[in-house]
């Protein structure tokens, strides 16, 4: 019985040690495999795999080709030279890219230090997107509260030009000096060409002195003036003419009769109450006379427009 048990005992240790050595080899097999499936020279290492079978340190060997095979190229960022997909670009290397097709108007595309795009140096044009942005005059309909007659014309529609730089006055009707109404630039009109009676040929006042009381803003909406209601008096704001000079911002005050009773640079003291006409780019005539349709005129005075100073 003895005997037999020690057969039993031999054969359960013949099995182990092939189950053992069909392990061993089955471990490093693999290993082999991966060396010479590998990029690099660590495909060699499936060499080592192959011989396993002739015992563990080869089988070990094979594994060893599989790391190395593994292995790629380390980053180059830095060498000029761009590798998507790690890098968009690399030093002057920009990979055929510029500021246009990465959809910039214009400009000087770079390559940062880690090997992204920099767009810095790009630029986007804005004109056409109805907004007057940094270096435009206009841009569509913003007309920046410019009209014809603040560029100098009668009347009329004005436009902005197709760049936003300037604007586009080929609707605008000239004014007509010589026709009784001041327009655009005028300092005066009195009906004639005529020089020595107060006002020149050229519309313009002989000898005119230019006295700058305040500085008026344009309205935000673009009108010539605006009405702040008050009692039956008028005071009203922009720039006066008078014989000889210009009271640029000055004032003039209408009673509630249709008297002129002050022309100065500030009539505030007598206007107490008074309705507030303020004209930014207005030009009042402290005088009576029969305005024109689109002309402001309150008894005593008439008010044109033109370009504000």
């Amino acid at each position: 019985m003895l005997l037999a048990s020690r057969k039993v005992v031999a054969r359960i240790s013949s099995v182990a040690l092939i189950v053992l050595l069909a392990s061993c080899g089955d471990s490093t097999s693999p290993s082999g495999g991966g060396g010479s499936g590998a990029q690099g020279e660590g495909g060699n290492g499936g060499n080592g795999g192959s011989t396993s079978s002739a015992g563990g340190p080869q089988g070990g060997a094979g594994g060893s080709g599989a790391a190395g095979g593994a292995g790629g190229a380390p980053s180059t960022c830095g060498d000029d030279h761009a590798d998507p997909p790690t890098e968009a670009c690399d030093g002057a290397d920009l990979a055929g890219e510029s500021c246009t097709t990465r959809g910039f108007d214009g400009g000087d595309l770079a390559c940062a230090a880690d090997c992204t795009f920099d767009e810095s140096g790009c630029t986007l044009i804005t004109c056409g997107n109805g907004t007057v942005d940094a270096g435009e005059t206009c841009d569509g309909t913003a007309l920046g509260g410019a009209t014809c007659a603040s560029q100098g014309f009668a009347s009329g529609t004005l436009a902005c030009s197709d760049n936003c730089a300037g604007f586009d006055t080929s609707a605008c009707v000239p004014a007509v000096c010589g026709n009784g109404t001041p327009e655009g630039f005028e300092e005066c009109d009195d009906g004639n060409l005529i020089d020595g009676d107060g006002c020149e040929h050229d519309c313009t006042l002989p000898g005119t002195v230019v006295t700058v009381c305040q500085t008026l803003s344009p309205l935000p909406n673009g009108e010539t003036c605006e009405v702040t209601a008050g009692n039956g008096a008028k005071l009203i704001t922009g720039d006066v003419l008078t014989p000889g000079e210009v009271l640029q911002g000055g004032q003039v005050l209408v009673n509630a009769a249709g008297q002129i009773t002050c022309v100065a640079c500030d009539c505030t003291a007598q206007a107490a109450g008074a309705t507030e006409i303020t004209c930014p780019t207005g030009v009042v005539s402290p005088e009576s006379a029969t305005p024109s349709s689109d002309t402001v005129a309150p008894m005593g005075a008439t008010i044109a427009t033109k370009l504000a100073s």
